[in-house]
């Protein structure tokens, strides 16, 4: 995700903003400009940025025409001036954002006066930039659903538990739920090897979704079953079987021997985890046509 930051002279309050996003989150690609750019970033910035535990020290003052022809994601202006100055974007650009701060460098008085507005225009920064990363930005980046029920399956937890914990918050159920809930499906029901955890995974999903509850119509079971049926043909039209056992080349996973040969040929890091996306995938479509 790209975010330009600009103010007049790219000196001081762009250059702030621009840190401190930076800072929340490694993804983004944030950069900053002047309407007016001064060339060099004004010493007490960099000074109280330092003091908060980031260096800018390195960051360039440029000028805005370096990237009206460029797309962007965001583009924030962090001062009046900016705003009401700032030139038409020749560029790409999904959403322009204002938020307006006084500009620390133009105050008079002692040191002490000069410094205390520094510090109080550098915090209010921090607070509106991390409000909007989090409020705007951050779910943004968040990985995609086979993403992350791959992260889960990397962290330990089984096929069913990393489908259905993909699923969870937005179907009702809490993480620590819906990774109980689905832990004793593991490994085909208990590393049985029946039905393969990822597809139980993903039917639980679909349950949460369309599933018939006390008061509910019984045309909600009859569109479960319909939509269980297209996962598990979909599923099969994919890897040949719905049976943990067959899709694991036949081997035993409880037998010491077999499982060792699973390990060798690393079936677990390599075909669970496409069965887990897949499974994923599957159920997130059956949801999304669904919805529409």
């Amino acid at each position: 995700m790209k975010i330009l930051i600009v103010c007049t002279g790219n000196s001081c309050r762009s250059q702030m903003a621009h840190g401190f996003l930076q800072s929340f989150d490694k993804r983004l690609e944030v950069y900053s400009a002047g309407t007016y750019a001064s060339g060099q970033l004004n010493p007490t910035t960099v000074l109280v940025m330092q003091e908060a535990g980031i260096d800018i020290s390195h960051h360039t003052s440029d000028a805005l025409d370096l990237y009206l022809d460029k797309e962007w994601d965001y583009v924030i202006t962090v001062c009046g001036g900016a705003n009401e100055s700032c030139p038409a974007f020749t560029g790409k650009v999904k959403h322009r954002l204002h938020m307006g701060f006084d500009d620390p460098s133009q105050a008079k008085g002692t040191p002490e006066f000069v410094m205390g507005k520094f510090y109080r225009v550098r915090d209010e920064i921090k607070t509106a930039f991390l409000h909007f990363y989090e409020e705007e930005l951050k779910n943004q980046l968040l990985p995609d659903r086979a993403d992350r029920a791959l992260n889960y399956f990397d962290n330990s937890f089984n096929c069913a538990q990393s489908v259905l914990a993909s699923f969870a918050g937005e179907l009702g159920l809490s993480e620590d739920e819906s990774l109980r809930v689905a832990c004793a499906f593991g490994g085909g029901m208990g590393r049985q090897q029946y039905t393969c955890g990822a597809v139980t995974g993903a039917a639980m999903a679909l349950g949460l979704k369309f599933g018939k509850a006390f008061h509910d119509a019984e045309e909600k079971k009859k569109l479960t079953y319909e939509k269980t049926v297209q996962l598990f043909e979909a599923f099969e039209k994919l890897h040949g079987s719905s049976t943990c056992r067959h899709l694991l080349d036949n081997l035993d996973m409880r037998d010491e021997k077999e499982h060792a040969i699973i390990v060798e040929r690393n079936l677990f890091n390599t075909s669970c985890r496409k069965y887990v996306a897949d499974a994923v995938k599957i159920a997130e479509k059956l949801i999304t046509i669904q919805n529409k």
